[in-house]
């Protein structure tokens, strides 16, 4: 995996690592976190500013595309705490959730924003705080012990939980 420094520059460069996924051989997934110098983190502390919140991105990155046009990014603003996943069926996406009410999915031509775990009727209480691949499935772990399996419905309709 190589990466050019006009492509880290864009994706990679004031960020670090928090989490990753491998979607299958060919696409990587990595949420990443602003990363703060000192002064910034005085300057937060000083406006109250809760550093859960800080600037945060999924990374993606595509093995069998050309060089220079491997690897892509898509900003999360006001993320809290985040997780993320990799699923290869029915179709091949990333997925990543934020403790609070936000899940992300791209892939395989998709890129939305799905708020159905909020729904009435949803297994899950409270907010998401992991997402796990088991096998073909993406599983929803929130708090107070509740567990939702993500089934993906036909091309076109949205992820339910």
């Amino acid at each position: 995996m190589q990466i050019t420094l006009r492509e880290y520059r864009g994706t990679l460069h004031n960020f670090h690592i928090v989490g990753c996924a491998v979607r299958d051989r060919n696409c990587l997934g990595f949420l990443v976190d602003s990363y703060y110098t000192d002064e910034q983190v005085e300057e937060e502390e000083r406006q109250g500013f809760d550093p859960r919140l800080r600037y945060k991105r999924l990374v993606t990155f595509y093995k069998e595309e050309k060089p220079g046009a491997q690897w892509g990014a898509t900003g999360l603003e006001a993320w809290s705490y985040s997780s993320i996943a990799g699923l290869q069926k029915p179709k091949g996406q990333l997925i990543a959730a934020e403790l609070d009410d936000k899940i992300y999915v791209i892939g395989s031509g998709d890129r939305y924003y799905d708020t159905s775990f909020l729904d009435a009727g949803s297994p899950i209480r409270g907010g998401v705080s992991r997402l796990k691949r088991i096998q073909d499935h993406v599983y929803v772990c929130g708090s107070l012990r509740s567990v939702a399996k993500m089934i993906a419905k036909t091309l076109g309709s949205r992820t339910q939980i």
